[in-house]
């Protein structure tokens, strides 16, 4: 997520999108970059070669796709509940993460973090929301306040440590990218 307060180190994150060109995220005058609120962090991408946090060089940052993460207190009956809908993870890089990629580019992580869990979102995309909603109820996912949007179709569910899963259908495909 990115951050619009101000900061004395006067670097800045403002979204804007190309049409079909990756998100880039610019900067403007008083403002931390990129979604830190803490100027060490900005210093710390700085140490990295990832800008400066006095405004950097000018450089757009491109970001090209994104991963939605998701936190667990208990990683292996979560492991159990996602597995049931999205199959086997594509990825098990480290003990407390797995990882699922998605056919349109991106990915949903599943992680150990107890002091999180319970307290993420994320929304996946899907072709089909009607027969998404009938496969969830099948395996007793109680689907929460569907909604009929003019651009998007959308349904609720709770993981087990109570995150927030969207499912989206868009309606027309530049939303669905």
């Amino acid at each position: 997520m990115l951050n619009s307060g101000t900061s004395p180190h006067g670097s800045a994150a403002n979204l804007q999108v190309r049409g079909s060109e990756p998100l880039v995220v610019g900067r403007a005058e008083g403002h931390v970059g990129a979604g830190y609120s803490d100027p060490g962090a900005v210093r710390g991408c700085e140490a990295l070669g990832f800008g400066s946090a006095d405004g950097g060089n000018g450089e757009d940052m491109i970001v090209r796709n994104a991963l939605a993460s998701v936190a667990t207190g208990d990683l292996d009956a979560s492991l159990r509940w996602y597995r049931r809908f999205l199959g086997e993870p594509s990825h098990h890089p480290m003990d407390e993460l797995y990882e699922w990629e998605l056919p349109g580019g991106g990915a949903l992580q599943l992680y150990l973090g107890p002091e999180r869990a319970g307290g993420t979102s994320c929304t996946l995309i899907v072709d089909d929301l009607a027969a998404t909603c009938d496969e969830l109820a099948r395996n007793g996912v109680a689907v929460v306040d569907p909604q009929i949007g003019e651009l998007v179709d959308t349904a609720m569910i709770r993981d087990p440590d109570g995150n927030s899963i969207a499912f989206a259908q868009p309606k027309t495909d530049q939303l669905a990218r």
